[in-house]
């Protein structure tokens, strides 16, 4: 066999335990999955150095052991980016860049823009979330395309929980750009609406959880399974942010489930999810109005998500086959 006719050997690296949106993107361009994550379980400042150094040099070696002609990557940590590079310098072959948006809005970050802007500028391809960071990578000379969310597909059929006929499941992290405190506000004035709320709760502030409301029922961090039939289970699903450009894939994963979405007023919110969700402020009074206009309107936002999960997954399929080609052409 001719070394064109051999196909083009793609890996998607990233340095996780694992990564639902790598997942999906390597199964739709036929990528190896491979993830470095040492030390798991363990926090300290020690740890996490020794985790990026351990991880740089496991990345070059498992990369020199498969050879790939393209790899696939997230774009942070900066550290992770640096090693392929330089391995597709050392080596022949060429690097796709997933950028998440905290590469770009994350300060601790910051430090290493300039040389985050050299490796984009070189890569064949950079994938981001939305128009404003694909024309910042552009500004910096290198090639973009968007892909806001990458379709997931359910190898099961997921069986309901019982819940309350009135309620919504609120997918957090925890983090400082969720509106944590509006949504419990927003709970308190929806009393005769339950709040089921996934996330590690212990991240909140104690003063926060020794006032929560009856009812927002805090599950903690449950298995995928469990998740899933969580969100099948309710009339919608909320996921919220308060920074703009910010992809938000709990949303993404309910839109997969066909189920109507409760989400931010930002742009590239309004692009992903259409119709076929209510968009908030933030703010406690706009949440709860928010949550009452899905529960009322159950059937017409349903009916619109179907919709757009459609129209989402025939634009993916069209940027996805841009993508092989480019990888073809390159190899060629």
């Amino acid at each position: 066999m001719s070394m064109t006719s051999r196909p083009v050997k793609k890996v998607f690296l990233a340095w996780k335990s694992a990564c639902t949106r790598s997942h999906n993107q390597a199964q739709h361009f036929g990528a190896q999955e491979i993830y470095i994550w040492p030390f798991a379980g363990r926090k300290s400042v020690v740890t996490l150095l020794a985790r990026y150094a351990v991880s740089f040099f496991t990345t070059l070696r498992v990369l020199h052991r498969v050879r790939p002609d393209v790899v696939f990557t997230l774009n942070q940590p900066p550290f992770l980016i640096l090693a392929i590079f330089l391995y597709t310098r050392l080596v022949e072959g060429a690097y796709i860049l997933d950028s998440h948006s905290a590469a770009f809005n994350d300060r601790k970050w910051a430090w290493f823009r300039p040389m985050y802007r050299f490796i984009a500028a070189r890569a064949l391809l950079n994938i981001n979330t939305n128009t404003y960071h694909q024309k910042l990578v552009e500004s910096w000379g290198g090639r973009s395309c968007i892909i806001s969310d990458v379709p997931i597909d359910h190898d099961q059929t997921y069986t309901p929980i019982e819940v309350e006929e009135r309620s919504v499941a609120v997918v957090l992290s925890f983090m400082f750009d969720e509106p944590v405190q509006a949504i419990w506000d927003a709970a308190r004035l929806t009393p005769d609406v339950h709040f089921y709320v996934t996330g590690n709760y212990r991240k909140a502030d104690a003063e926060l959880l020794q006032n929560t409301p009856q009812n927002i029922h805090l599950l903690g961090y449950v298995s995928t399974e469990e998740y899933f039939r969580m969100l099948i289970s309710v009339k919608g699903v909320m996921v919220l942010t308060t920074r703009d450009h910010t992809m938000q894939m709990g949303a993404y994963e309910a839109m997969s489930l066909e189920q109507p979405i409760i989400t931010s007023d930002w742009e590239i919110l309004r692009e992903s999810f259409g119709n076929g969700a209510v968009y908030v402020n933030n703010s406690a009074s706009s949440i709860s109005q928010g949550v009452l206009q899905l529960i009322e309107e159950h059937a017409k936002y349903l009916s619109a998500i179907k919709t757009q999960r459609q129209v989402r997954r025939e634009y993916f399929e069209r940027v996805r086959k841009e993508i092989l080609d480019l990888v073809e052409r390159e190899r060629q």
